[in-house]
């Protein structure tokens, strides 16, 4: 074998015997039962029943296998609140962040969770607002104060939190927030407030200064 350099009577024994759905011998390596080959243990995903044990298909070869399992997942789990509100914000966070999300869940990088979200984005319904119209895209969850005006580089930094809280947040009808786009509700814009919102007391100063019932009407 090439890559664990195994004899190719161990190497067939073990691809029969009892190591065809875990690693090889040698640590630090796995046998894929789709593609016939010995691959890094990076190249397979751990079986949910089980801290050590590995899935018998490489990462490739398990995602083309259940590629139409995943595809009906995603329409079902997209078509749900909290499908969809998490998808929407999993890609406003990593928008916002330069380095990205290094591949973890929104819940790492939220100081609330998902229901509480939710919770509080249907406290801020108007009328006519509704979840299905969310799901359908009539409806964007808005930042009050934009991005615009926070300054950040990681999810911890004081800035992020302050954008993401859930006093920033609310519902807003698509056409509405797309005419917003970088403008505080009170008209002015957001980018003229970076570097001033560096704590708690920034924020919740200029949040009372602003119309927070402002009704958006520009043109």
């Amino acid at each position: 074998c090439k890559v664990c350099h195994h004899t190719s009577a161990t190497l067939k024994s073990i691809q029969k015997g009892s190591y065809r759905r875990s690693f090889c011998i040698l640590p630090g390596f796995g046998y894929c039962n789709k593609c016939k080959s010995f691959k890094s243990e990076k190249d397979f995903f751990i079986r949910r029943d089980s801290d050590k044990q590995f899935r018998s298909l490489c990462k490739p070869c398990f995602a083309e296998s259940n590629k139409p399992a995943y595809k009906k997942w995603v329409a079902k789990d997209r078509s749900s609140i909290k499908g969809s509100i998490r998808k929407r914000m999993s890609g406003a966070i990593l928008k916002a962040l330069q380095n990205g999300k290094g591949g973890k869940s929104i819940k790492q990088f939220l100081p609330y969770s998902l229901d509480d979200l939710i919770l509080h984005i249907q406290s801020t319904f108007r009328p006519g607002m509704d979840w299905e119209n969310y799901i359908n895209g009539n409806i964007h969850i808005d930042h009050i104060i934009p991005n615009t005006a926070f300054e950040y580089q990681s999810y911890t930094d004081e800035g992020f939190l302050l954008a993401f809280s859930l006093s920033n947040l609310r519902a807003e009808w698509a056409n509405q927030n797309m005419k917003k786009n970088d403008r505080l509700p009170n008209g002015n814009l957001a980018r003229n407030l970076y570097n001033k919102i560096k704590t708690k007391e920034d924020y919740n100063k200029i949040f009372d200064d602003i119309n927070y019932s402002y009704v958006y009407d520009l043109v």
